[in-house]
């Protein structure tokens, strides 16, 4: 089964298995979205819809300047011995 299909913002197939009593039918659900919107169903949902892109947050490579920073006003660390950093 397409996830898309069913209105989850993922383009992802997933394996959805379902057990029945012996004698009665297992039933598929009928898809609520298609790909292109055709067959009268609502279009796949992008899944920027879900993703908050105006928060970029902190740069890792500016993390990496904080800490060098950091390391550098403070003693030297002790590394393996015999080995100075």
């Amino acid at each position: 089964m397409n996830m898309a299909n069913y209105g989850i913002p993922q383009h992802r197939i997933r394996l959805i298995m379902q057990f029945t009593r012996k004698g009665v039918r297992a039933i598929q659900p009928e898809p609520t979205h298609e790909k292109y919107g055709r067959y009268g169903l609502a279009k796949w949902v992008p899944v920027r819809t879900c993703l908050d892109l105006a928060d970029e947050g902190e740069s890792a490579l500016a993390f990496k300047k904080k800490r060098n920073k950091k390391r550098k006003k403070g003693k030297k660390e002790k590394g393996r011995k015999g080995c100075e950093r």
